[in-house]
């Protein structure tokens, strides 16, 4: 964070603070959107996490709505393209058990050069 970081992270505190957790997925099989859209008050700072709420974006009044979309990996291809390249590159060289790879740039324990 650019500027006061301390100040950034005692609002953010705050605002964690002051969060409610909504349990009714949990207990009930209902589409638990509805739910939610009943609770939150005109006068609600409201931040919608993900894509779950896109169908009901538009019926959510709050006094401030923002999103974060945590899984955005269809709306940038041409980054996540890049991104599995490096990963790639870096198992390449790393090695990776997952996968039964083992890397070109590793070295046996207690060798100096590979």
């Amino acid at each position: 964070i650019i500027g006061n970081p301390k100040a950034k992270n005692s609002e953010l505190i705050k605002l964690i603070e002051k969060t409610k957790i909504n349990y009714f997925y949990i207990e009930n099989h209902g589409d638990f959107r509805d739910k939610i859209l009943k609770e939150i008050k005109l006068n609600d700072d409201v931040l919608d996490i993900g894509k779950c709420m896109r169908e009901k974006f538009s019926q959510i009044k709050s006094k401030t709505l923002e999103t974060l979309d945590v899984n955005v990996f269809d709306d940038y291809p041409d980054i996540v393209s890049k991104l599995e390249k490096m990963g790639e590159e870096a198992r390449y060289d790393l090695g990776d058990n997952l996968t039964n790879v083992k890397g070109v740039g590793t070295r046996e324990v207690g060798k100096i050069t590979p």
